[in-house]
């Protein structure tokens, strides 16, 4: 039994480690938490809220991945509507490898996994698209595809934790 408690005060003691190890970033509209190895750019470049961009790995390192927040109006579309027009969309550009509808902090969200080539680079993104007052909220992660997998946990962490007020 005693055996039994000191794992369990390990495991207990491990995830909220691992929970302060995250930075929160907490705006009028949303909060997000995020690791510290991200770097935060909140200087609103190509319309984004926010773009938290890995570091880079080498001098041959050619894309730097990230992840970023844009708002658009949606025009008084539906959820429904939205993701029928994004996945449209996509499929101009982008062969869908996941289309998912999931909840994230009891919000509605559009999840879409798709790969398409860029510059001579095979790139594969995921997104998440939350609609709330008209509005709607794309979070993007992009990556080169073979790194996807290297990244994907934080990012995906990210992902769960974003929240709209």
């Amino acid at each position: 039994m005693k055996k039994l408690y000191v794992i369990m005060f390990t495991i207990l003691g491990l995830s909220c480690s691992k929970e302060e190890k995250f930075i929160e970033l907490q705006r009028e509209e949303f909060v997000v938490l995020y690791p510290p190895s991200l770097i935060l750019d909140e200087s609103h470049d190509n319309g984004t809220i926010f773009i938290l961009r890995t570091n880079e790995e080498n001098d041959n390192d050619t894309f730097i991945e990230n992840i970023n927040l844009v708002k658009a109006d949606a025009a008084n579309l539906s959820f429904d509507d939205l993701a029928a027009k994004t996945i449209r969309d996509i499929e101009t550009i982008a062969k869908p490898l996941e289309v998912s509808r999931i909840k994230v902090n009891d919000s509605d969200c559009l999840r879409v996994i798709f790969e398409l080539s860029n510059s001579n680079k095979n790139m594969k993104v995921l997104q998440h698209f939350f609609v709330k007052k008209e509005k709607v909220y794309i979070l993007t992660f992009t990556s080169e595809a073979e790194k996807f997998k290297q990244y994907f946990d934080d990012m995906n962490s990210v992902f769960m934790s974003f929240e709209l007020k």
